[in-house]
C-alpha cells in the first residue's frame, strides 16, 4: 500500500507537471498474452512530453479488465482460479523522427513499470484470501504514427513484470503459487492529439 500511495503521488505530480508542458495526449486499445494469461484486452491513455525535438518523456497508464487465470496448486493439483485486473503504469524517455519530409514518425522509448494488480481467487470453487501485491518491472515500445495534429499510431510494446501473490490462510499459495509471470509483448493502437 506505501509503494502505491508513493507511486500515486509520482504520478499526480508528472500529471500536473506534463500537462502544461505536452506536446500529445492519446488513447490506444491494447492486446497481449503471456505465459500464464491468453488473450487480454484492455486499454490506456498516454501523454507525451517534449525534452527536445526528438527527445522525448512518456507516461502509459493501461488498464487490463477481467483477465482469467488458472492454474493447479501443490501436489494434488486443486485447481485454483483467479479473476485478475491489471494496471501498468509505465514512464519512460525516448527517441523520435520524422520520415523524411513526411508527417509520419517513428519513435521508441523505454522505461519504468509500475504494476497494480487486483482479483478474487478461488481455491478448490472456494473463495480464498489470497490477494496480488504491486510489483515494479521495466518496459520497452516501437511505434509509428503518422498525421498532422490527428494521428493515428500503432506500437508494439514489451512489458517485463511479475505479479506476486501471497496468502495469510492457505500456506499453499505460498509455497506453490508464488507469482504470475506477466512478461508480454502487447500492440497498442490508438490515436493522438498534438499540438
Amino acid at each position: 500500500m506505501k509503494k502505491f500511495k508513493t507511486c500515486s503521488l509520482l504520478v499526480l505530480a508528472l500529471v500536473g507537471f506534463s500537462s502544461a508542458h505536452a506536446q500529445s495526449i492519446g488513447a490506444y486499445a491494447s492486446y497481449f498474452n503471456a505465459d500464464d494469461l491468453e488473450n487480454v484486452y484492455g486499454g490506456g491513455a498516454l501523454l507525451q512530453v517534449p525534452v527536445s525535438q526528438n527527445l522525448y518523456v512518456i507516461l502509459r497508464v493501461a488498464h487490463y479488465p477481467g483477465s482469467e487465470y488458472s492454474s493447479r496448486l501443490g501436489p494434488l493439483e486443486v485447481p485454483v482460479f483467479a479473476d485478475v485486473d491489471f494496471t501498468p503504469i509505465d514512464i519512460g524517455l525516448g527517441l523520435q523522427g520524422a520520415l523524411g519530409n513526411s508527417t509520419t514518425v517513428v519513435y521508441a522509448d523505454a522505461g519504468f513499470t509500475y504494476l497494480m494488480a487486483d482479483g478474487t481467487f478461488m481455491v478448490n470453487e472456494f473463495t480464498s484470501d489470497a490477494k496480488f501485491e504491486d510489483e515494479n518491472g521495466w518496459y520497452g515500445a516501437l511505434g509509428v504514427r503518422s498525421g498532422e495534429k490527428t494521428q493515428g499510431f500503432l506500437e508494439v510494446q514489451f512489458r517485463s513484470s511479475k505479479a506476486d501473490i501471497s496468502s495469510e490462510e492457505s500456506s499453499q499459495i505460498n509455497d506453490y503459487m508464488k507469482e504470475i509471470d506477466l512478461d508480454h509483448l502487447a500492440v497498442n493502437l490508438g490515436v493522438r492529439f498534438s499540438w
